[in-house]
């Protein structure tokens, strides 16, 4: 059964969201009133579609979409009362697949969650892959980014200041986590994850279908594997 999770900061209208979902889709949901309070329990939530307010408190709803950028598990809708340009842009740009202006339509809103929910069942191969290249250690993941970066394990370990055998041990524990054998494995579940190799920011999770254009990227993005 497809979970939503639904934020906005009147718990009333939360709640009315709350029951028609569950009329109209049968869904679970879970009513949040902030954004800050659903980020700090996202990390530990399943795959689900998300519906947010724009105009809240403290993080509004474009930064919580932006927050969740890349991450497969989170399939989101926005709602606001002024959707203007800036406001749609923004939308859009941090991965919302519908815009809905309030007071919405019934079955304008109910369309744009039943797109949403197909798309999370289409994204289910990239949510596995992110979920594997989450249990790795961040020395795993070091030794990941090398290797997505064409660096060789004697390359890798001088960047690390650690030995090249211990480049291959982590190395072996990396690919088995993955549960992959070759190198070309490790390219294709990397790319399915949308993992993007760390150079002068933190690696992290690319919007799905957005490929990196930085430099040590480029090869990797067009390597045939």
């Amino acid at each position: 059964m497809t979970e939503i999770h639904i934020i906005d900061d009147h718990p009333a209208l939360a709640d009315s969201l709350a029951q028609l979902v569950a009329r109209r889709l049968g869904w679970a949901s879970t009513v949040w009133t902030s954004a800050q309070a659903f980020l700090a329990m996202a990390a530990t939530l399943e795959p689900a579609v998300v519906l947010a307010d724009h105009h809240m408190p403290g993080t509004s709803g474009v930064a919580l979409l932006e927050a969740l950028v890349g991450d497969a598990r989170f399939v989101s809708v926005l709602m606001t009362g002024t959707a203007d340009v800036a406001v749609a842009v923004a939308a859009f740009r941090a991965g919302a697949i519908h815009l809905i202006e309030k007071p919405c339509e019934t079955e304008e809103l109910i369309l744009s969650l039943e797109t949403a929910a197909v798309r999370l069942e289409a994204a289910a191969p990239r949510i596995a892959a992110q979920q594997r290249i989450a249990r790795l250690s961040p020395r795993e993941r070091d030794v990941l980014d090398g290797m997505l970066r064409g660096r060789a394990n004697k390359a890798i370990a001088m960047d690390l200041g650690i030995s090249p055998r211990t480049i291959e041990v982590y190395r072996a524990t990396m690919m088995d986590k993955l549960g992959v054998r070759s190198m070309a494995a490790v390219l294709r579940r990397a790319r399915v994850a949308g993992w993007c190799p760390k150079s002068s920011v933190a690696a992290s999770w690319l919007p799905d279908g957005q490929r990196c254009r930085r430099s040590h990227c480029a090869d990797i993005s067009s390597m045939r594997v």
